[in-house]
Order: C-alpha cells, then sequence, then structure tokens
C-alpha cells in the first residue's frame, strides 16, 4: 500500500465517478455473471416524483356551475343636493348612474390524454410495488400536468392585466371637439358619462365628466440600494392610496373602495435584490413596512418584449373560474389499454373595477 495525496485522490475519485458507459447513460446492454452465467439483474426501477403545488392559489375563483359569462357591474355613486323644502322635485326619479359592465367568456375546453397499457408494461418491472407507483403515477401526472397549465394561464392572465394597464397611454390624446360617450377611453384617461363637445379636459375631470387615470409607473429595475428603495417608497405609495376609496386607479376609473386584500406579485429575481440591497424589515409584514402581501412568479406570461415587472392588486382583481373539468376514460379491448382523458375550461376573468397599479421597467 502506498501513500496518496490529496491531487490522486482527486484524480482516482474523478476517473471513476465520470464514467460516461456507467453514468445514467440511456442505453442498456443486458450482462452475465462470469461464474454461474445468470443475466444480472436490474437492482431497482425508481420513479422521480415531485411537488408540483403552485403559490398562485389566490387567483383560483369559485366554480362555474351554471351558464357561460361572467358579468360584472358597478354601481355609481350618489351626489349630494341643495335642501328644496317645497318638494318640488319629490315625484321625479333619481335613477342610479351604472358603469359600463364587462364581460368575461369560458375560453374554451382544453383535454389532457393519458394511456395506461395492460398485460405489457408489468413484464419490465422486478417488484409488483414499484409497478403500482407506475400505474398511480399515469393518472397522477395529468393532474400534475393540469396544475401546471393553470399555473401558466395565471400568469399569462397577469401579463394580460399588466397590458391592459399599460395600453391606457397609446389611446388617442384628449379632444375638446369630440362627442365622447360613457366607457371611451382617451390617453390615460377615461369618460364616466355622456356629454356634447366642447369641455376642455379638466372641465370634463372637475364636474365628473371623465377620469385621469393613473395605472402605471414607469421606475428602474431595483437592482440595487438606490433603485430597490425608490421601488419599495413607489409601492408604499399606492399601497397607501389603496386604503381609502380613490377615483382614477382602476381602469374603469371609478370610485374604487378598499379591497379586503393588497398581492404585491413579483417577478423572479426582483425580490432578493430588494432584501440584500435594502433595509431588511421591508417586507416583514410585523413592522408594517410594506403592508400588502408579497407573492413572486416566474414570469408575467409569454408577452414578447413585456417590460412589467410588478402589480399592486386588489386579490379580488384576477381570477380563473373553472367552468366544466372531468376525467373519462374509454378501454380498448383489441389494444388491451385505457385511455384517460381530462376535460377542463375555464374564464379568465379581470376587475376593471377594482384598484391595480404596474411597475414597467424604464428603458
Amino acid at each position: 500500500m502506498r501513500l496518496m495525496s490529496l491531487e490522486q485522490l482527486e484524480a482516482t475519485a474523478n476517473a471513476y465517478i465520470n464514467q460516461a458507459t456507467k453514468l445514467s447513460h440511456a442505453g442498456f446492454t443486458a450482462t452475465k455473471e462470469d461464474i454461474t452465467g445468470l443475466v444480472n439483474k436490474i437492482f431497482a426501477e425508481v420513479f422521480l416524483d415531485g411537488d408540483f403545488s403552485e403559490d398562485l392559489g389566490f387567483m383560483d375563483g369559485f366554480k362555474v356551475e351554471v351558464g357561460n359569462t361572467i358579468e360584472e357591474y358597478y354601481a355609481g355613486f350618489v351626489s349630494p343636493e341643495d335642501y328644496d323644502e317645497s318638494g318640488a322635485g319629490n315625484d321625479a326619479p333619481a335613477r342610479p348612474d351604472w358603469a359600463v359592465p364587462f364581460y368575461s367568456e369560458r375560453l374554451g375546453r382544453k383535454i389532457f390524454k393519458t394511456t395506461k397499457d395492460y398485460g405489457t408494461i408489468q413484464k419490465a418491472f422486478s417488484d409488483a410495488a414499484e409497478y403500482g407507483k407506475l400505474v398511480m403515477s399515469i393518472v397522477k401526472r395529468l393532474y400534475d400536468s393540469l396544475t401546471l397549465y393553470l399555473n401558466q394561464c395565471k400568469r399569462e392572465l397577469i401579463g394580460a392585466v399588466c397590458a391592459k394597464n399599460e395600453s391606457v397611454a397609446n389611446d388617442a390624446a384628449y379632444n375638446p371637439a369630440t362627442v365622447y360617450k360613457k366607457g371611451d377611453r382617451f390617453a390615460n384617461g377615461v369618460v364616466v358619462k355622456d356629454y356634447d363637445a366642447g369641455k376642455a379636459l379638466d372641465t370634463a375631470v372637475a364636474t365628473g365628466y371623465a377620469v385621469k387615470l393613473d395605472l402605471v409607473t414607469t421606475i428602474a429595475k431595483p437592482t440595487d440600494s438606490a433603485t430597490g428603495e425608490a421601488f419599495i417608497e413607489s409601492v408604499k405609495v399606492f399601497a397607501e392610496k389603496f386604503k381609502k376609496p380613490q377615483q382614477g386607479y382602476s381602469y374603469n376609473g371609478n370610485i374604487a373602495g378598499k379591497g379586503p386584500k393588497y398581492v404585491l406579485i413579483l417577478k423572479d429575481g426582483i425580490l432578493p435584490d430588494l432584501e440584500v440591497q435594502t433595509m431588511a424589515g421591508a417586507f416583514q409584514a410585523d413592522k408594517l413596512a410594506f403592508p400588502v402581501e408579497v407573492r413572486t412568479v416566474k414570469d408575467f406570461g409569454s408577452k414578447a418584449n413585456e417590460k412589467a415587472f410588478a402589480i399592486l392588486i386588489d386579490d379580488r382583481s384576477m381570477k380563473l373560474h373553472n367552468a366544466y373539468r372531468a376525467v373519462r376514460t374509454h378501454e380498448n379491448a383489441d389494444g388491451d389499454f385505457i385511455n384517460y382523458v381530462l376535460h377542463d375550461d375555464e374564464i379568465a376573468y379581470w376587475s376593471p373595477n377594482t384598484m391595480t397599479h404596474v411597475w414597467v421597467e424604464q428603458a
């Protein structure tokens, strides 16, 4: 026996472990034991599973039992008027004003299909319990696939709402000569009451015919102490605003009341920089430095050139409502297999009447 240096030990272990034909290779050739001639056995079959739960559960809506569409309506507020002791207006109606309604419809049915074969796969197993795991995994993967799909749909919905908020800046500029109708939009604004042409924008806003919108902040993406603190300060400003009834912070422009809970959704990579580069208590609820729940997601969907990296929402504002879900089976006797088909249909719901704000990366 000779002494081994650390360098020799490293080289020996490296050569021992990194044998391309023995470390997780796709090809397999049966071998026989030298003395008896018996086939060398496979020691174990291993099925690798994981946790495929997702962290956007607050976006799960109610089950749609009947119908095809979600209709959202919003009642306007009643303005005070001078008292008239004559009661002259007693018989005149004072019907409430209603915001333009919005509609969310079924997106269409998708299916997830998988097949379990009889009398074949078990030949590859030497352990009945392990074979049972494989059979269960086939059906389990249907639901795992659905979970991943629904999470992607939620992130796409987040991206779509960000894009909606960003789009308000691209509408045509306000024109005093235009006859506007309720629901018409102009750059960073919305009309909430019909009116004739001739009103300057400030007049239209002051008299309750139009609302200026503040839905997007363009800011440096937080990567260091200065940009992180600027972003946190900006979010806290809007979190404070959202505690009270506000006008101009919802896509519909109406006076939105305080929601039960607000959620700040961040793209992956933002939170670690904030926690390292800025004050440690910024996201600790017990210190009340950041009065919202914080969630992180992989991305905001797959929209090209999407620069939004954070969105603050009333947790009622975006939901994925399941409209139909069922698993059907069909057995093929001749082929000796059974098909499992999972049907799913969703309604992507977004409320234009709740307060929302988006942060977009500065170019």
